[in-house]
């Protein structure tokens, strides 16, 4: 009898446990569920975006103006005689010559300065010949000093 009692003692608690469980894993399984169904529904959602995209894009390939279009920006780019690699370097060389013609029109200004200085002021002449093109007068001696490099 004791037994017995112990025994049924022992399949309530086993029942309770088993009907614990069992709405546990309902839930989990409800949650899992409504998981499944959000992802299908946003894997759907994105199958028809895929498909609409494609759609539009065979459109628009099927389109001729589209085609000619894509047509003229190849050619342009890859085999015209301006194409994009020699409009670039053509750019570049424009940038180096704009800056050769800045230095080129300084060093003018720097001379025509110094070229109206020489025509106002003998002494200075003197000076810029004697020190530049080594000239002297018939009576002296010019003694050049070239420092020696190590």
């Amino acid at each position: 009898m004791i037994e017995d009692l112990k025994f049924a003692m022992l399949a309530q608690l086993l029942d309770q446990q088993i009907n614990k469980s069992t709405k546990y894993y309902q839930h989990q399984e409800a949650d899992i569920f409504s998981h499944f169904l959000k992802t299908y529904a946003s894997l759907a959602i994105t199958l028809q975006k895929i498909i609409h995209m494609k759609a539009r894009l065979f459109r628009l390939l099927k389109n001729k103006y589209f085609f000619t279009l894509v047509a003229f920006a190849v050619w342009m780019l890859m085999f015209d005689q301006n194409k994009y690699d020699n409009q670039m370097r053509l750019q570049s060389s424009l940038k180096k010559l704009e800056a050769q013609k800045a230095f080129f029109i300084s060093e003018i200004e720097q001379n025509k300065k110094m070229s109206e200085a020489l025509l106002s002021d003998t002494a200075l002449m003197e000076k810029y010949a004697r020190e530049k093109y080594l000239m002297k007068r018939p009576d002296e001696v010019v003694y050049v000093v070239v420092p020696v490099k190590n």
